[in-house]
């Protein structure tokens, strides 16, 4: 790595060696008593470049053919050098998203644990999904998740809507409900993909979603206002 960055410098003057290169330091020597691991721009490169090699299943060390422990604290610790290199960076798109997939497992966990969590606090430790490209980091996220999938198709679609309404029939007093259910069944004018799409304008009156939260019922003490005029 020293010759590279020697290179480097021989052909840029003015760049300084330890922009791109910091050797390790050793426990024996170093300050703060703890041994630490190389730095530099071109150590970075290097790390990245590598553990989006060992993503795509193209490159493997001869440590990792002879172990390869999920639970390591190497691992663990480039798990977190991903999450806050996330945290200050968008660029370039590559490294974003194979930092992304490193720290998958650690967010559903992180996630899941905190069941309190809001939806602002998941955009605050993750600045990454404000990116307009963001969608395909979500997309990767399921991927992960490897769930069944299956073709969606209008047959398929139909089928479902068809069992959903026979379950869970529009109230008697929802007129808009009403609309929707006449339109589908009796317009022949209406062509297969505006059909669809009346179908899930219909489906949050067929299946309502109901709130997180329930508000207190107030006693009969506090129920009036005590207005006073100065």
């Amino acid at each position: 790595m020293k010759p590279s960055t020697e290179e480097i410098v021989k052909l840029f003057p003015t760049e300084d060696t330890s922009t791109y290169y910091i050797p390790p330091i050793s426990k024996k020597i170093s300050r703060i008593g703890k041994s630490l691991i190389s730095r530099g721009k071109l150590v970075d490169k290097y790390r990245n470049k590598t553990r989006a090699l060992k993503l795509i299943h193209e490159w493997k060390s001869p440590d990792d053919r002879r172990t390869d422990s999920p639970d390591s604290s190497s691992d663990e610790d480039a798990i977190l050098e991903a999450k806050a290199w996330l945290q200050s960076h968008s660029m370039p798109w590559e490294i974003v998203v194979t930092n992304w997939k490193l720290t998958a497992e650690y967010r559903r966990k992180s996630i899941k644990s905190n069941r309190n969590l809001k939806l602002s606090q998941i955009f605050e430790s993750w600045p990454i999904l404000k990116h307009p490209n963001a969608y395909t980091l979500i997309e990767e996220d399921y991927s992960c998740l490897k769930l069944s999938t299956r073709e969606l198709t209008l047959e398929s679609w139909t089928t479902f809507f068809t069992k959903v309404l026979a379950v869970r029939p529009p109230k008697k007093d929802d007129d808009a409900a009403k609309a929707f259910v006449e339109l589908i069944q009796y317009d022949e004018k209406l062509t297969d993909n505006a059909k669809v799409v009346a179908q899930l304008r219909l489906l949050p009156h067929l299946l309502p979603p109901k709130n997180r939260f329930r508000v207190k019922k107030i006693s009969g003490n506090h129920r009036y206002l005590n207005v006073k005029i100065a």
